[in-house]
């Protein structure tokens, strides 16, 4: 001001001076102070209504009347004086300070001083006087000079944080700004006590204010905060709003300034009329339907903002508020030491600190009670050991809030150390209703005294729960898991391990068994334990019990793919195959790198959908994962054999015939599917007319039946053996006279081992050592789910779905089709079972 009055005022008119806004304003401002409408004002009356910024611009524009020095130097400072605006704004209109406000002033205003003394004499003098004398301030007043453009009604209180200004979580104030201006009718900031709430609702509120165009006509705060911590005790605060009703009236009376008779309705009318920032701080000591029924009919344009330890679950947008990080807590302790002379702390190092603002849980509040407990002369080591009072504080009216089921999984959550999934806290407090352990969880997650993480799970992820340190000390504190309750909880958890442990060996036995179960973890004991009940009510045809333990199992897991594998076994149970192939599909998407998945979905696609292709994809992708799985190499071995790719199905199983590590039951396999390769091979040239490599490979199947080992031939082989036998009486038919002398050799004794295998050369009848007649299908009535077979000579045998051998050949079966069987005596009659398809 004074270079302007002392460089400029003798060269241009104060109305020149400015632009033609700014100059407005400063006349505005004139006349409001003055209280008296004056058009023409003097110069050097009128230069001390401009604002700060307004003042070095005006410099800066009309600099041809300065030196070239003082214009240089007046350039060179424009952006550090661009920095002190925005403090000199927050100074000036009461705004809540900054943490690095007073440094920088501070800083800057002794560069200046130090660099050119005879410009801001008037700077140096009041920093030599506030070293000297730094109470002079108090007498200080700033202007009140009301901008009607600018300011908006509040009756926001002076924040708590003034003293060391706002320290950090400007992302999450930018965040809430943000919210404020956007569609969101309901903010909620939620948190454990302590956090800073309040605090951090109050920066957003005035910054809400402080915007260029603040979209509000007025900023509203009331609170229903009851009490007050001191570094001794909890202090009850007198005349308190305590329910709904009385922060209703509150409002209303901030509103309209009078007591009405309906004051919901007055401040719905208020937030129709005029677009309002509604905050309402503390809302968890007056929570009720009555709040959320007001929260309900909000008008469009006005908002609240709301702070609490519980979140409201609906209308809101919620922001959850954290711990500070490290830095910016050892920031707070430390000026509050300084602000507050405790020396004690002030002579600790910033990693000293750092060890006790983690005890604290970084938790502002805590840290401010620390400081004021040390303060009055405890020791820090003794506030730490006894944190009681801030304890009982931030969490005695949230526990109190809680449900019974809640606090017993808070419980288990104190007795158990670590993360523990839904299923895991359902078995440890004995609650089996999946709707009741959500709802204590959800509540749980609601007061914030549990965190929710979600952990990768093998291709997904899994969700987690652990109780908040505060919250863990509090219950710690106050003693409220029994000696034994802690004894219980523990013995539980090693059943859980060692139970999942058994699982896991089971599974390890027999991988791509229906009946295995892919236990991660002990987590997945629970829901594994239901999959097994299901499979084991599938195989009593209880489809509904079955589908209700399905159920019950994605509500605990529903990222655990196991759980939709299973049920897609189950849809198949149920013969509804498109239910099985959308099950086996979303389990598949959930753990794409599970090679007994990829297995089991592709022996459904080959087996009941008939899709050999998209089969194959599946077994080699399981073969992608699992290289040397015999039972994926058996899987891709006998698609090659059904479409008729006979050399891609030799060599593996001639590589599986090699090998001296498998377990008895693959061995059997082998051997059978390899028996099998020769009937199908021969049967494929038996239709082409190649009856000389018929031969050939009926000879190379009685060498590779007696490689068999003994002990494990079984009455399939034997069918095999019996089918292929067939194939080989109707190739003679076709050939009669024609064999050459080269094969008539081959051909007998191939006849001949035949019999000696089969005990009869009468393959129109009967098989003395398989018992097995030959046959076609004569009828069939899938809806009724029976048919007829018909045997050379005429005669019928009825036969049911439930006696093929393999269930899926039922699609397979139509008229003329050529079966081999048992026959069955019934009380009535002779049926036909153990059914298998041989052409």
């Amino acid at each position: 001001r004074e270079l302007i009055l002392f460089l400029l005022k003798d060269n241009i008119r104060i109305n020149e001076l400015f632009p033609e806004e700014d100059y407005k304003k400063c006349l505005l401002r004139y006349q409001k102070d003055r209280e008296e409408i004056i058009q023409n004002v003097e110069f050097d009356d009128l230069i001390y209504y401009a604002d700060l910024s307004d003042l070095y611009k005006a410099i800066n524009g009309n600099n041809r009347f300065l030196s070239v020095e003082l214009r240089k130097y007046i350039s060179s400072i424009t952006k550090e004086l661009d920095n002190l605006v925005p403090i000199r704004n927050r100074i000036a209109h009461s705004r809540p300070l900054n943490t690095n406000d007073f440094p920088t002033t501070l800083d800057l205003s002794k560069e200046f001083v130090k660099n050119n003394p005879q410009i801001w004499k008037n700077l140096n003098n009041t920093v030599i006087r506030l070293k000297d004398e730094p109470s002079f301030v108090i007498d200080l007043q700033i202007p009140n000079f009301y901008d009607y453009e600018y300011e908006s009604n509040h009756n926001l209180p002076i924040p708590d944080f003034d003293d060391t200004g706002f320290i950090g979580r400007e992302k999450q104030v930018e965040k809430l700004v943000n919210y404020c201006l956007g569609p969101y009718p309901v903010i909620t900031v939620v948190g454990e006590g302590g956090l800073g709430k309040t605090a951090i609702a109050l920066r957003v509120a005035y910054d809400v204010l402080d915007l260029p165009k603040c979209p509000f006509d007025s900023v509203v705060w009331t609170s229903s905060k009851t009490s007050q911590i001191t570094a001794t005790e909890i202090i009850k605060i007198k005349g308190a709003i305590s329910d709904s009703v009385g922060i209703m009236k509150d409002i209303s009376f901030n509103l309209s300034g009078k007591e009405v008779v309906d004051p919901v309705k007055e401040i719905l009318e208020y937030m129709k009329e005029f677009k309002i920032l509604l905050i309402i701080d503390n809302l968890e000591t007056v929570l009720d339907d009555r709040i959320k029924e007001f929260l309900s009919n909000l008008p469009k344009g006005s908002k609240v903002l709301i702070t609490s330890r519980i979140g409201l679950g609906a209308f809101e947008v919620p922001e959850k508020l954290l711990p500070m990080d490290n830095g910016d807590s050892v920031q707070l302790l430390r000026s509050l030491a300084h602000i507050k002379q405790v020396n004690t702390l002030v002579k600790i190092n910033n990693k000293q600190l750092e060890g006790f603002c983690s005890k604290l849980q970084n938790n502002p509040g805590y840290i401010k009670w620390f400081v004021s407990a040390v303060q009055i002369g405890k020791r820090p080591e003794e506030v730490l050991a006894k944190p009681d009072i801030f304890l009982d504080y931030c969490m005695s009216n949230v526990y109190e809030y809680l449900n019974p089921n809640s606090k017993k999984v808070l419980k288990s959550l104190v007795a158990i150390a670590g993360q523990l999934s839904l299923s895991e806290l359902a078995f440890l407090n004995d609650i089996a209703d999946i709707v009741e352990i959500k709802s204590a969880v959800n509540q749980l997650l609601t007061t914030n005294m549990v965190l929710m993480y979600s952990i990768p799970n093998s291709s997904t992820y899994e969700s987690f729960y652990t109780i908040s340190d505060l919250a863990r000390d509090y219950l710690v504190n106050k003693n409220v898991l029994t000696t034994n309750e802690f004894n219980e909880y523990n013995k539980k958890n090693r059943q859980l391990v060692a139970a999942s442990e058994l699982i896991k060996s089971e599974t390890r036995e027999n991988p791509f068994s229906f009946n295995s179960i892919n236990v991660r973890s002990k987590s997945d004991f629970i829901v594994a334990k239901l999959l097994l009940e299901a499979l084991r009510e599938v195989r009593k045809s209880s489809f509904v019990l079955a589908n209700q333990l399905i159920i019950k199992a994605k509500g605990l897991a529903p990222q655990y793919y196991e759980v939709l594998r299973v049920e897609a076994q189950v849809k198949f149970f149920e013969k509804n195959h498109l239910a099985a192939k959308t099950a086996y599909e979303a389990a598949i998407e959930l753990e794409p790198k599970s090679a007994p998945l990829h297995v089991w979905y592709g022996g459904f696609l080959l087996r009941v959908l008939n899709d050999l292709d998209e089969a194959l994809k599946h077994f080699e992708e399981a073969l992608k994962i699992n290289p040397d799985e015999p039972q994926i190499l058996l899987e891709i071995a006998r698609i090659n054999l059904y479409q008729f790719s006979f050399d891609k199905s030799k060599l593996v199983i001639n590589k599986l015939l090699k090998r001296t590590d498998l377990p008895v039951w693959s061995i059997k396999k082998v051997h059978d599917l390899n028996l099998q390769y020769y009937r199908r091979y021969a049967e494929y040239s038996l239709k082409n007319h190649d009856y000389s490599n018929v031969v050939t490979l009926l000879e190379e199947m009685i060498i590779a039946f007696k490689n068999c080992p003994v002990k494990i031939i079984d009455n399939k082989m034997l069918t095999t053996v019996s089918d292929t036998h067939y194939l080989f009486h109707s190739c003679l038919k076709l050939l009669k006279n024609k064999i050459s002398f080269d094969i008539s050799e081959s051909v007998e004794k191939i006849e001949n081992w035949f019999h000696s295998i089969l005990g009869s050369n009468d393959i129109g009848e009967f098989n003395s050592k398989t018992k097995r007649y030959l046959g076609i299908i004569n009828r069939i009535e899938i809806e009724r789910k029976f048919g007829i077979i018909m045997i050379e000579g005429g005669k019928t045998f009825m036969f049911f779905q439930s006696g093929l051998i393999n269930p899926y050949d039922w699609q397979k079966i139509k008229k003329e089709v050529r079966v081999s069987f048992q026959i069955k005596k019934t009380e009535r009659d002779e049926i036909a079972e153990q059914i298998q398809i041989i052409e």
